[in-house]
């Protein structure tokens, strides 16, 4: 989920890259790094939990696409191989603004749209809901006459844009633009609806509008540019803290997977 560092003035959104093993996700990482590495922080980054890896990097938009007075962060992110521990998806999906997912380019090998379909279950059962989090599927023009035409006639509640990756048709970095475009639209509306409002100095996430209000200790704190959150409702949310980085949350989950384990052998 949307991730923001007011005393740094950036918010950080991801995208995650879904699909089966063998869908080529961790190639699809390597490409997009590649295609945008002047505007990547740093290289491609790779965390172990519980057996498996979580890949990606940090994108950089450029300074016209702020949001809110703030520079925009994306952060791209796949798990790549086969899955060993579940909490490792319930995590990412749980941290997801928008989800690409990979369609396999083998049908015969691939769960194709069966896997698909698994993932918007999971999905509803962390109640994430389709307005809040844009699915794109990414499919191949050597498979699109008829797994194109099936992912758009689902019968679920998200309707995911497809698009069809290979000559003559887009790209991964088109489709990844196409993911950005959709959170872009969702947080700038917002941000419109504020400024139609009169509230300069706020930030609306979802259904919540916060107010950057001066850190504790007055003036000197100000100054420093230490601010922080606050809800208008502040008797049910109270302030909100800058989020957990990633590697954060998988470690604490794995500290709990590994208590389980322990004290199911005792």
């Amino acid at each position: 989920m949307v991730e923001i560092k007011v005393d740094k003035k950036e918010i950080l959104f991801r995208v995650v890259l879904s699909g089966d093993e063998g869908a080529t996700k961790f190639a699809t990482v390597r490409e997009l790094h590649d295609a945008l590495r002047e505007q990547c922080a740093d290289d491609i980054t790779v965390i172990l939990a519980g057996g498996d890896k979580i890949v990606g990097f940090r994108w950089q938009l450029k300074q016209e696409e702020d949001l809110f007075g703030m520079s925009v962060l994306i952060d791209v992110l796949c798990r790549p191989g086969p899955l060993r521990t579940t909490a490792n998806d319930v995590l990412i999906y749980r941290s997801a603004d928008a989800i690409i997912h990979l369609d396999h380019r083998d049908a015969e090998k691939g769960q194709g749209v069966g896997g698909f379909e698994d993932m918007l279950h999971e999905l509803e059962s962390l109640a994430r809901k389709p307005e809040e989090l844009p699915v794109l599927v990414q499919t191949y023009s050597d498979a699109a006459s008829d797994r194109e035409k099936t992912y758009r006639e689902l019968e679920t509640a998200w309707r995911p844009d497809v698009h069809v990756r290979g000559d003559g048709f887009e790209s991964s970095l088109d489709i990844l633009q196409a993911a950005k475009q959709r959170i872009m639209s969702n947080y700038r509306a917002y941000e419109e609806e504020l400024q139609r409002q009169g509230l300069s100095g706020h930030i609306k996430i979802r259904d919540r509008v916060y107010e950057c209000v001066p850190a504790e200790g007055g003036t000197g704190a100000s100054e420093a540019g230490e601010e922080r959150l606050f809800s208008h409702n502040q008797d049910t949310l109270g302030p909100v803290r800058p989020g957990l980085k990633l590697w954060m949350v998988l470690a604490a989950a794995l500290i709990l997977l590994a208590a389980v384990a322990v004290s199911t052998l005792l």
